[in-house]
Protein backbone atom coordinates (compact mmCIF):
# COMPACT_ATOMS: atom_id res chain seq x y z
CA UNK A 1 0.00 0.00 0.00
CA UNK A 2 3.05 1.92 0.21
CA UNK A 3 3.07 2.85 -3.74
CA UNK A 4 -0.37 3.43 -3.72
CA UNK A 5 0.18 6.99 -1.05
CA UNK A 6 3.33 7.81 -2.63
CA UNK A 7 3.10 6.55 -6.44
CA UNK A 8 5.51 9.49 -7.25
CA UNK A 9 8.55 7.08 -5.81
CA UNK A 10 7.97 4.54 -8.54
CA UNK A 11 9.68 7.28 -11.15
CA UNK A 12 12.78 7.36 -7.87
CA UNK A 13 14.05 3.98 -8.29
CA UNK A 14 14.92 2.07 -11.29
CA UNK A 15 14.40 -1.26 -9.98
CA UNK A 16 10.60 -0.44 -9.02
CA UNK A 17 10.04 1.33 -12.21
CA UNK A 18 11.00 -1.92 -13.91
CA UNK A 19 8.99 -4.14 -11.21
CA UNK A 20 5.83 -1.84 -11.80
CA UNK A 21 6.00 -2.41 -15.45
CA UNK A 22 6.41 -5.93 -15.13
CA UNK A 23 3.59 -5.91 -13.00
CA UNK A 24 1.58 -4.43 -15.71
CA UNK A 25 2.09 -6.30 -18.14
CA UNK A 26 1.66 -9.55 -16.03
CA UNK A 27 -1.76 -9.02 -14.33
CA UNK A 28 -5.27 -8.97 -16.01
CA UNK A 29 -7.18 -5.92 -15.40
CA UNK A 30 -10.90 -6.95 -16.02
CA UNK A 31 -11.98 -6.51 -18.14
CA UNK A 32 -9.02 -6.35 -19.86
CA UNK A 33 -6.29 -9.47 -20.41
CA UNK A 34 -2.75 -9.05 -19.57
CA UNK A 35 -0.30 -8.00 -21.95
CA UNK A 36 1.32 -11.44 -21.69
CA UNK A 37 -1.69 -13.41 -22.19
CA UNK A 38 -2.25 -11.85 -25.64
CA UNK A 39 1.38 -11.97 -26.52
CA UNK A 40 1.72 -15.41 -25.53
CA UNK A 41 -2.11 -16.22 -27.20
CA UNK A 42 -3.57 -17.53 -24.02
CA UNK A 43 -6.07 -14.91 -24.48
CA UNK A 44 -8.18 -15.42 -27.63
CA UNK A 45 -11.16 -13.31 -28.29
CA UNK A 46 -14.53 -14.57 -27.79
CA UNK A 47 -17.89 -13.66 -30.04
CA UNK A 48 -18.51 -10.86 -27.46
CA UNK A 49 -14.64 -9.51 -28.09
CA UNK A 50 -14.72 -9.94 -31.82
CA UNK A 51 -17.94 -7.84 -31.78
CA UNK A 52 -15.86 -4.64 -29.97
CA UNK A 53 -13.24 -5.27 -32.97
CA UNK A 54 -10.81 -7.13 -30.78
CA UNK A 55 -8.45 -8.87 -32.30
CA UNK A 56 -6.04 -10.34 -29.77
CA UNK A 57 -2.84 -9.38 -31.89
CA UNK A 58 -0.39 -6.88 -31.28
CA UNK A 59 -2.66 -4.26 -31.55
CA UNK A 60 -4.29 -5.57 -28.26
CA UNK A 61 -1.68 -5.36 -26.05
CA UNK A 62 -1.62 -0.88 -27.47
CA UNK A 63 -5.58 -1.29 -26.33
CA UNK A 64 -4.34 -2.43 -22.78
CA UNK A 65 -1.75 0.30 -22.54
CA UNK A 66 -3.59 2.99 -23.77
CA UNK A 67 -6.41 2.06 -25.58
CA UNK A 68 -8.82 5.11 -24.17
CA UNK A 69 -6.64 7.34 -26.38
CA UNK A 70 -4.70 5.40 -28.99
CA UNK A 71 -6.90 2.94 -30.38
CA UNK A 72 -10.42 2.87 -31.83
CA UNK A 73 -10.13 6.67 -33.42
CA UNK A 74 -8.63 5.62 -36.53
CA UNK A 75 -4.98 6.15 -37.52
CA UNK A 76 -2.96 7.16 -34.24
CA UNK A 77 0.50 8.41 -34.10
CA UNK A 78 0.96 7.50 -30.81
CA UNK A 79 0.32 3.39 -31.87
CA UNK A 80 2.08 3.18 -35.25
CA UNK A 81 4.92 4.18 -33.44
CA UNK A 82 4.50 1.31 -31.03
CA UNK A 83 3.64 -0.93 -33.54
CA UNK A 84 6.89 0.12 -35.53
CA UNK A 85 9.01 -0.12 -32.72
CA UNK A 86 8.09 -3.49 -32.32
CA UNK A 87 8.88 -4.90 -35.58
CA UNK A 88 12.77 -3.42 -35.17
CA UNK A 89 12.72 -5.68 -31.73
CA UNK A 90 11.27 -8.74 -33.99
CA UNK A 91 14.24 -7.98 -36.41
CA UNK A 92 16.76 -7.43 -33.61
CA UNK A 93 16.24 -10.87 -32.58
CA UNK A 94 15.82 -12.68 -35.72
CA UNK A 95 12.22 -13.51 -35.91
CA UNK A 96 10.13 -12.88 -38.93
CA UNK A 97 8.30 -9.62 -38.71
CA UNK A 98 5.93 -11.05 -42.00
CA UNK A 99 4.34 -13.61 -39.69
CA UNK A 100 3.00 -10.66 -37.43
CA UNK A 101 -0.61 -9.31 -37.88
CA UNK A 102 -3.18 -6.98 -36.54
CA UNK A 103 -0.32 -4.71 -35.56
CA UNK A 104 -2.59 -1.92 -35.07
CA UNK A 105 -5.76 -1.28 -32.77
CA UNK A 106 -7.38 1.39 -35.27
CA UNK A 107 -10.83 -0.01 -35.05
CA UNK A 108 -10.68 -1.82 -31.62
CA UNK A 109 -13.28 -1.03 -29.10
CA UNK A 110 -12.90 -1.35 -25.52
CA UNK A 111 -12.89 -4.61 -24.22
CA UNK A 112 -16.05 -5.20 -23.01
CA UNK A 113 -18.30 -7.23 -20.49
CA UNK A 114 -18.80 -10.62 -20.91
CA UNK A 115 -15.23 -10.50 -23.10
CA UNK A 116 -12.65 -13.39 -22.38
CA UNK A 117 -11.14 -11.18 -20.32
CA UNK A 118 -13.92 -9.99 -17.81
CA UNK A 119 -13.18 -12.32 -15.10
CA UNK A 120 -12.87 -12.38 -11.39
CA UNK A 121 -9.33 -11.71 -10.26
CA UNK A 122 -9.50 -9.88 -6.14
CA UNK A 123 -10.57 -10.97 -3.09
CA UNK A 124 -13.07 -8.90 -0.78
CA UNK A 125 -14.32 -9.81 2.54
CA UNK A 126 -16.92 -12.87 1.78
CA UNK A 127 -20.42 -13.40 3.25
CA UNK A 128 -19.33 -15.99 4.95
CA UNK A 129 -17.06 -15.28 8.46
CA UNK A 130 -13.90 -16.20 8.28
CA UNK A 131 -13.95 -16.45 3.93
CA UNK A 132 -12.79 -13.81 1.38
CA UNK A 133 -14.54 -13.66 -2.08
CA UNK A 134 -13.59 -13.20 -5.69
CA UNK A 135 -14.90 -9.70 -7.49
CA UNK A 136 -13.92 -8.48 -10.87
CA UNK A 137 -12.47 -4.95 -9.58
CA UNK A 138 -9.44 -4.26 -8.23
CA UNK A 139 -8.60 -4.85 -4.14
CA UNK A 140 -5.46 -5.02 -1.98
CA UNK A 141 -5.65 -8.89 -2.64
CA UNK A 142 -4.70 -10.43 -6.02
CA UNK A 143 -5.60 -13.93 -7.31
CA UNK A 144 -2.29 -13.78 -8.50
CA UNK A 145 -0.43 -13.07 -5.59
CA UNK A 146 1.09 -15.81 -3.09
CA UNK A 147 -0.84 -15.71 0.47
CA UNK A 148 -3.32 -13.02 -0.76
CA UNK A 149 -6.33 -15.11 -0.06
CA UNK A 150 -4.75 -15.77 3.29
CA UNK A 151 -4.07 -11.72 3.82
CA UNK A 152 -7.68 -10.92 2.73
CA UNK A 153 -9.16 -13.53 5.55
CA UNK A 154 -6.48 -12.02 8.32
CA UNK A 155 -7.26 -8.71 7.80
CA UNK A 156 -11.20 -8.35 6.90
CA UNK A 157 -11.96 -11.17 9.64
CA UNK A 158 -9.06 -11.22 12.01
CA UNK A 159 -6.35 -8.74 13.41
CA UNK A 160 -4.25 -8.55 10.20
CA UNK A 161 -0.50 -10.52 9.95
CA UNK A 162 -0.46 -11.45 13.93
CA UNK A 163 -3.51 -13.83 13.51
CA UNK A 164 -1.72 -15.77 10.45
CA UNK A 165 1.46 -16.94 11.42
CA UNK A 166 3.24 -19.04 9.01
CA UNK A 167 4.04 -22.68 9.56
CA UNK A 168 6.49 -23.38 12.12
CA UNK A 169 5.73 -19.86 13.84
CA UNK A 170 3.54 -20.37 16.18
CA UNK A 171 5.98 -22.07 18.98
CA UNK A 172 8.73 -20.07 17.61
CA UNK A 173 10.89 -23.43 16.88
CA UNK A 174 11.34 -25.57 13.59
CA UNK A 175 9.19 -28.37 12.87
CA UNK A 176 11.72 -30.56 11.78
CA UNK A 177 13.78 -30.92 14.59
CA UNK A 178 11.71 -33.53 16.27
CA UNK A 179 12.13 -35.54 12.93
CA UNK A 180 15.45 -35.06 12.60
CA UNK A 181 16.33 -36.51 16.14
CA UNK A 182 14.44 -39.60 15.85
CA UNK A 183 15.94 -40.45 12.26
CA UNK A 184 19.34 -39.94 14.03
CA UNK A 185 18.18 -42.75 16.54
CA UNK A 186 17.34 -45.01 13.86
CA UNK A 187 19.79 -47.95 12.25
CA UNK A 188 20.95 -47.10 9.23
CA UNK A 189 19.45 -49.46 5.75
CA UNK A 190 22.74 -48.27 3.83
CA UNK A 191 24.70 -51.26 2.75
CA UNK A 192 27.92 -49.37 2.67
CA UNK A 193 27.13 -49.00 6.20
CA UNK A 194 26.87 -52.28 6.80
CA UNK A 195 29.83 -53.35 4.88
CA UNK A 196 31.91 -51.06 7.26
CA UNK A 197 30.58 -52.78 10.27
CA UNK A 198 30.83 -56.72 8.97
CA UNK A 199 34.59 -55.41 7.72
CA UNK A 200 35.08 -54.10 11.63
CA UNK A 201 34.19 -57.83 13.38
CA UNK A 202 36.38 -59.49 10.53
CA UNK A 203 39.73 -57.53 12.01
CA UNK A 204 38.37 -58.17 15.78
CA UNK A 205 37.85 -61.76 14.83
CA UNK A 206 42.03 -61.85 12.95
CA UNK A 207 42.94 -60.31 16.41
CA UNK A 208 41.59 -63.11 18.70
CA UNK A 209 42.77 -65.76 16.73
CA UNK A 210 46.93 -64.08 16.49
CA UNK A 211 46.43 -63.97 20.26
Amino acid sequence: MHFLTHPELVAQDGYTAFAAGLWFYMTPQSPKPSMHDVVSGFFVPNAVDEAAGIKGGFGSTINIINGGIECGGGTNSKAEKRSTSYLHFLEEFDMDPEDETDLSCATEGSFPTGGTGDAMGYFQEGGNPGECELVPWQTGYSMYARDDYKRCVCDTWGEGEADCPQAGQQDGGDEDDGDNDESDDEESDDPVDDEDEEDDNDEEEEGDEEE
